[in-house]
């Protein structure tokens, strides 16, 4: 007498493994791949955050912050004045958030306007940096950033921020602004 033995047969785990692998061919990839639109979004929080930061300790500390922008090194950096000084500013040690973001290698910044000037325009061969204030009464400098999102392989998209400077927070458009 043959007993009933349960369990699969190898055709049927076979059948099963070949399917998840179709499945997870089809939505793993979907999975990590984020739209540039939302890079530009997660940027956006992270970047008022930074400003807000900047923007609570200036009213807490009644000292001038800024928000310092490298384009060579693709960093931008909440700092604020050092004591007993007049202009030179040092990066906040012990804060309780990361004081510091990482511009993405896609973007390219194409003007910086603070307060109606052109920062990358006004000095020969583009600006290495810049920065806008802070100020203790927690008002901040205007800002407009354009900027062009390369990550697209389709197409660059252009982008542009506006710097609330009584909310302390950036706006985001899909396309150039004007200061």
């Amino acid at each position: 007498m043959h007993g009933n033995k349960e369990g699969f047969t190898l055709l049927e785990v076979l059948l099963v493994m070949i399917l998840i692998a179709i499945f997870s061919a089809v939505i793993v990839p979907n999975l990590r791949r984020v739209s540039p639109r939302k890079q530009r979004e997660f940027f956006v929080t992270h970047l008022n955050g930074l400003v807000r930061f900047a923007w609570q300790q200036a009213l807490a500390t009644r000292i001038l912050h800024r928000i310092f922008v490298d384009f060579e090194k693709k960093e931008i950096q909440v700092q604020q004045l050092k004591k007993g000084t007049r202009d030179t500013y040092e990066a906040i040690k012990g804060a309780p958030i990361k004081t510091w973001l990482t511009i993405p290698a896609s973007y390219t910044f194409k003007q910086f306007f603070i307060e109606g000037v052109d920062e990358l325009s006004r000095y020969a061969g583009g600006a290495g940096s810049t920065w806008f204030f802070i100020v203790p009464d927690g008002i901040v400098q205007e800002v407009v950033i354009n900027a062009i999102d390369t990550a697209s392989p389709q197409r660059q998209r252009q982008f542009g921020l506006i710097l609330n400077p009584f909310r302390a927070q950036f706006t985001l458009y899909d396309q150039f602004q004007k200061p």
